[in-house]
């Protein structure tokens, strides 16, 4: 039996990403400005014969109870700015749309 005895005290963020017109969302980046630090993920694809993976991107931002600003370079060249996210929330992000919340 496992148990997770991990601190409760860490937030988190997770993006789910949406291209334009079902555009490829791979080889987007994201940065996020926290507490002073600039955080980066990259979008990514692939994977291998019979095998899944969730294409959402995360962030753990360990007890950071505050996000700056997201900015998302999308493959198109786009370029769009997040200001005001929440911790421990999940946002999904559709290019060239302003954020629902």
């Amino acid at each position: 039996m496992l148990r997770n005895v991990a601190p409760r005290d860490r937030h988190w963020l997770k993006l789910a990403l949406h291209g334009k017109n079902h555009r490829d969302i791979v080889g987007t980046t994201l940065t996020l400005e926290v507490n002073g630090r600039k955080l980066t993920r990259f979008a990514k694809g692939g994977g291998s014969y019979l095998s899944a993976n969730d294409p959402r991107i995360d962030f753990g931002l360990g007890t950071a109870d505050r996000i700056g600003r997201l900015t998302v370079a999308w493959m198109s060249g786009a370029v769009q700015h997040f200001d005001g996210l929440n911790v421990d929330r999940e946002y999904a992000i559709r290019e060239g749309e302003v954020l629902s919340r």
